[in-house]
């Protein structure tokens, strides 16, 4: 299971609270937990707040292999503040 550490209580403790219950068995053996990605602000990316970034425009500005190692670097599994600037 891929998650976000923002619903592991809600959703991952849950589900596997109910598989034990009503199947005696955890329903995934592993769980991968991504950082969220936050603006400049400190505040959670998200497309319905507008704050998204589209990265076919990372690419063209900034190239393929830039892009991959920028989003790769920050993939530490603790919270990613993402900006455009240097």
């Amino acid at each position: 299971m891929v998650t976000s550490s923002q619903i592991i209580f809600l959703w991952v403790a849950r589900m596997i609270m109910t598989g034990l219950y009503f199947m005696d068995d955890i329903p995934f053996p592993v769980v991968h937990i991504n950082p969220t990605v936050l603006n400049w602000q400190g505040r959670r990316m998200s497309k319905s707040l507008g704050t998204g970034v589209d990265p076919l425009e990372m690419t063209a500005k900034y190239g393929t292999d830039a892009t991959r190692f920028g989003l790769i670097w920050q993939s530490s599994g603790q919270e990613v503040k993402f900006t455009d600037e240097r």
